[in-house]
């Protein structure tokens, strides 16, 4: 598996077939693994928290959207392709049906879920769901909920609370729930469940899937893609910047 290194974050360069063989190599082996998907605001999370920084590094897979192959281009790294997290999820469940893997479904609100639940029996009528449940627990609900996820022995654990909340519950409770694929998906429960509507294709895979959120909801998005948008230029640039000077 080769891995690169985009602004200090390690970068594994699979294309989606590749990442599916790796999650089931992985499930085989029972190996308790964590994937980590990482674009512009994963990046000034992880510049902002320390333990974020740790937790996406230390992932057994990273994963890069679009942002991350625009810098590889910029900075001359070898990089082939992307993966939009969300549809490596939706992409995912097929993929699964047919391997007879079993999922839980962690996050979003108890309507979202009960939406999803629907959707899910619809859409893909064999999937085995080893569980599902909402992500506003109370502390007092949790040992419970890790006792379910244990019982019912998932080979894939999807946690849908946003970033940095999901990948900080995985690496709590990584060691004790010991499910072989542990992944992040944020609001991807959203959009399967029909609440949130997914990129169009004139954005999807082009780096617009900003401007896309931004036109649908800008008062929640505008102070982030501002903010990451500008943070990641600077950042790719100052690194051209130097690698070109350190050349002559």
């Amino acid at each position: 598996m080769d891995r690169i290194d985009i602004l200090g974050c390690p970068i594994d360069n699979l294309d989606m077939q590749k990442v599916f063989e790796w999650m089931e190599m992985r499930i085989h082996k029972k190996k308790p693994s964590m994937i980590a998907v990482v674009n512009a605001n994963k990046l000034w999370l992880m510049s902002k928290e320390p333990n974020l920084d740790k937790i996406v590094k230390e992932a057994d897979l990273i994963i890069p959207e679009w942002a991350i192959l625009w810098a590889a281009k910029i900075l001359n790294l070898k990089l082939d392709s992307f993966i939009i997290g969300s549809h490596l999820f939706i992409e995912s469940l097929i993929w699964a049906q047919k391997k007879k893997f079993k999922i839980f479904f962690l996050g979003a609100t108890p309507e979202v879920i009960e939406k999803l639940k629907v959707k899910l029996k619809i859409g893909y009528p064999k999937l085995q769901i080893a569980g599902m449940s909402h992500g506003y627990l109370e502390k007092s609900e949790i040992k419970a909920l890790i006792n379910r996820i244990k019982s019912s022995n998932p080979d894939i654990l999807y946690v849908a609370m946003g970033s940095p909340r999901q990948e900080y519950w995985i690496k709590e409770h990584f060691t004790e729930i010991q499910v072989p694929i542990s992944m992040g998906v944020g609001g991807s429960f959203d959009v399967l469940a029909g609440i949130k509507k997914d990129t169009p294709p004139w954005a999807r895979g082009h780096g617009w899937e900003w401007l896309y959120r931004l036109s649908q909801d800008p008062k929640a998005y505008w102070k982030r893609y501002l903010i990451t948008n500008s943070w990641i230029i600077w950042n790719v640039f100052r690194v051209y910047l130097r690698n070109k000077l350190t050349r002559k």
